[in-house]
């Protein structure tokens, strides 16, 4: 079995105005090409909310236009999943869309999917889904699990505090 190199990167939530956040994004693509990966994954949200993403198609492709490696997004919502995979997709870009359903990558299998759709209400429910990937496990074949999730505590009657996972 072949060693595959992975980049991972989260929450670029590129939009139009802060070009801060893409400079990071065409960085890390130069550094994925330098470190000759063969996998970027992009977790949580690609976009800002109100980011109308038809308008940042041309900006995206030339950002990955030599690009050489295949790129993964993980997304934290479904709107991330359609705008990224649809809008942006191309074939060197996947987008893990079912929690069921792995994306194969130079024959590593990525698990994934949006906290909305794992965690059937409670923390208890996530772990349960996600220990439930055991039984998809093949012995000697390379399994990868992606999970990014907010979770909101409520640490006092008046303050809500965000965990990121």
């Amino acid at each position: 079995m072949r060693v595959i190199k992975i980049l991972h990167t989260a929450d670029l939530h590129l939009d139009e105005e802060r070009e801060e956040r893409w400079a990071a994004l065409a960085e890390i693509v130069k550094l994925g090409r330098e470190e000759q990966i063969d996998v970027l994954v992009i977790s949580g949200d690609l976009f800002d909310q109100h980011t109308d993403v038809e308008r940042l198609r041309s900006r995206w492709r030339e950002i990955w236009e030599d690009a050489d490696f295949q790129t993964l997004i993980c997304p934290v919502t479904m709107i991330t999943a359609v705008t990224g995979g649809l809008a942006l997709g191309g074939e060197r870009v996947q987008v893990i869309q079912n929690f069921d359903e792995p994306v194969e990558i130079e024959d590593v299998r990525f698990w994934g999917g949006m906290p909305c759709e794992i965690q059937g209400g409670s923390a208890g429910g996530i772990a349960a889904r996600l220990h439930s990937r055991k039984r998809d496990l093949d012995e000697g074949e390379t399994d990868i699990l992606l999970f990014m999730a907010s979770f909101w505590i409520l640490s006092s009657p008046d303050r809500i505090s965000e965990m990121r996972l």
